[in-house]
């Protein structure tokens, strides 16, 4: 596939190389944690911030839609507007009265969003998300109503077990690397910038994962499969964020945490490369979600329990 069917989020960049020791001892924790239950205490103050991020009605949880534009004008459920491409840039057309803005700019007749955005457009009751996609062009509402803010009770964990902090020995590449993976709606690819290598034993077995920019300084990601993907946890994988700029690095599991996309038919995650594959069943961290936001077949948003396989 083209550079062009690819959404370009984390361009490469220059960075130092740091390698750290690496401990060889497993399961064990990368260090002694002198409390069992100060440690379950820590991690559940951590997780339960963590879901009540996820009820943020600007968050993923309030998607009520993902809609891929065409040429053709349509209509969104709940927004206002018509909306639709034209040369390959997103066209949105409202009235005065409909009280659509972009910033503080009220949009009246046709407006272009060019660019690959995200362009967030406001209205009373909620938002619309602008962006492009590889060579498409989606629009995702999020609505204060979305049936997802009141349902959504939190999401299942393994206990917190200190076994599960693995030490490792992260290796920095001297440039980053573009990587491409899959979405998760199978419709275009991302790149995303490959940082750097970590290298973890588990169940002795050695694993030479790669890691990509963290969205903090001296962090990287590590999205992840395991066995357990597809059963007990979600099935396109996980990510969990690791310090790097400390002595000790340690990948703690019991930190891995749910892609957007586990949660609703609307995300557009980038998923795990392929070499990012632990063979074992990886126990920690969070579950696959109990609820689900789904598209009925007649267009309304709807929560599913994907415990059960008799819904709509």
């Amino acid at each position: 596939m083209s550079a062009s069917t690819r959404s370009s989020l984390h361009p490469p960049r220059t960075l130092r190389r740091l390698t750290v020791s690496v401990k060889t001892s497993f399961p064990s924790s990368a260090e002694p944690v002198a409390d069992a239950a100060e440690f379950a205490a820590s991690w559940r103050e951590w997780h339960d911030a963590l879901d009540e991020g996820r009820r943020d009605p600007h968050g993923v949880l309030a998607f009520t839609g993902l809609v891929w534009l065409t040429p053709e004008a349509q209509r969104i459920p709940g927004v206002p507007g018509v909306y639709r491409v034209a040369t390959g840039d997103a066209v949105v057309e409202a009235v005065a009265a409909d009280g659509l803005f972009l910033a503080d700019q009220e949009i009246d007749g046709p407006l272009v969003l060019g660019g690959a955005g995200p362009h967030l457009l406001t209205f009373d009751g909620g938002e619309i998300e602008i962006a492009r996609r590889g060579d498409h062009v989606i629009a995702r509402p999020r609505l204060e109503d979305s049936p997802f803010l009141a349902a959504f009770a939190g999401t299942d964990a393994w206990p917190a077990d200190a076994a599960w902090r693995v030490p490792a020995r992260f290796e920095a590449w001297e440039t980053a690397r573009a990587v491409t993976v899959d979405a998760v709606t199978g419709r275009f690819e991302h790149e995303l910038a490959a940082v750097g290598t970590l290298h973890v034993e588990i169940a002795g077995t050695s694993y030479a994962l790669t890691a990509f920019a963290g969205f903090t300084p001296g962090t990287v990601r590590l999205p992840f499969r395991d066995a357990t993907s597809g059963t007990d946890s979600y099935g396109a994988g996980r990510t969990v964020t690791v310090e790097i700029d400390r002595d000790d690095v340690t990948v703690d599991f019991t930190r891995a945490t749910n892609l957007p996309c586990a949660y609703s038919d609307f995300g557009t995650c980038p998923l795990p490369p392929a070499g990012n594959r632990i063979t074992v069943p990886v126990t920690a961290g969070e579950k696959t979600p109990t609820l689900r936001l789904t598209a009925h077949a007649d267009g309304r948003a709807v929560v599913i329990d994907t415990t059960r396989k008799d819904h709509p």
